[in-house]
């Protein structure tokens, strides 16, 4: 069982150290001459440790921090002031001496608050979703054809049901079936008839479902960083916010994902089942590509803005 920050007895501050991971433990060496010498910091512990002048830490040794739900912050000398910090469960760190306009957060906690409109926020998505598939099927390079997008009645069945929704567990139901006739669609296009949830050693990228986490959590991340940017937490979701407290990441992070991760996860996995040499890095290449080009960040920021200037 993890123990409660308030209940935990460790906070350290550092100045001019190494924090690395060493056997499997998080430790700090201290410059000078023992240079070599680790000294154990008990993650499991610890409520918050701070960095101040002269320190370094690796990235294995912030995974096992947040991991065991320690904050890292950046400091001056002594500790004071703080100037960044991260929360145990976001991934980016907060500037302390920033101040941001506060009408995005203002806002979205005001229609947040009410059903009806978190209801009209998430159908907004659903929209958005819809119209960014035709653009990006139709206007983006994969590497290999698409086919059509969904369209037609097909589109026009999809948005009538999003209209006539009374609540968000409708929404849950057309957005399966919605999936589902889209994943269909790019699964028969390329005659992919078996999966393997967990691909063999080195056949990674031959399997769409593989590429499909390893993009989807790009998304993830150009999401958090529009949240950041607009001083929203991801916690006030509007849809998937009932089991995961960073829900409002996936919230925004579908409005374009399926415009763009799942099609290249498809064809991607095509070309590498059709022996083009390809690797998961080529993968991300394209994906951070494709994202660049189509302009999501800008999507992203407008869909959100619009929600509250409007919803």
């Amino acid at each position: 069982m993890r123990l409660l920050p308030s209940q935990r007895a460790h906070l350290y501050v550092l100045e001019r150290a190494r924090v690395v991971v060493r056997d499997h433990r998080v430790e700090y060496m201290e410059a000078g001459e023992n240079a070599l010498r680790g000294f154990n910091i008990p993650v499991a512990n610890t409520s918050f440790l701070l960095l101040g002048p002269g320190n370094s830490i690796t990235q294995e040794a912030v995974r096992l921090l947040r991991q065991e739900g320690v904050c890292i912050g950046f400091c001056g000398s002594g500790g004071t002031p703080l100037l960044a910090a991260q929360d145990p469960y976001p991934d980016l760190l907060t500037p302390f001496d920033e101040y941001r306009d506060p009408r995005f957060l203002q806002g979205w906690i005001e229609l947040w608050r009410d059903e009806g409109r978190r209801l009209a926020v998430a159908k907004q998505f659903f929209r958005v979703r819809l119209e960014k598939i035709d653009w990006c099927w139709t206007n983006l390079e994969f590497g290999v054809g698409l086919p059509d997008p969904p369209g037609g009645r097909q589109r026009a069945r999809w948005l009538r049901e999003v209209d006539e929704a009374g609540s968000v567990q409708q929404l849950f139901g057309i957005e399966g079936g919605y999936a589902k006739e889209l994943y269909r669609l790019l699964a028969t296009s390329f005659h992919f008839t078996d999966f393997e949830r967990k691909p063999r050693s080195g056949q990674g990228v031959q399997d769409p479902n593989t590429l499909l986490d390893h993009g989807n959590y790009l998304l993830y991340g150009l999401a958090s960083v529009v949240l950041w940017c607009l001083g929203i937490p991801p916690a006030l979701a509007v849809w998937h916010g009932k089991s995961r407290r960073g829900a409002l990441v996936f919230d925004l992070a579908d409005v374009i994902k399926d415009g763009i991760v799942m099609p290249l996860a498809f064809a991607s996995a095509f070309q590498a089942r059709s022996g083009k040499k390809m690797s998961e890095s080529d993968f991300r290449g394209h994906c951070i590509t494709l994202c660049d080009d189509a302009k999501v960040l800008e999507i992203l920021f407008n869909t959100l803005i619009k929600a509250i200037d409007q919803c």
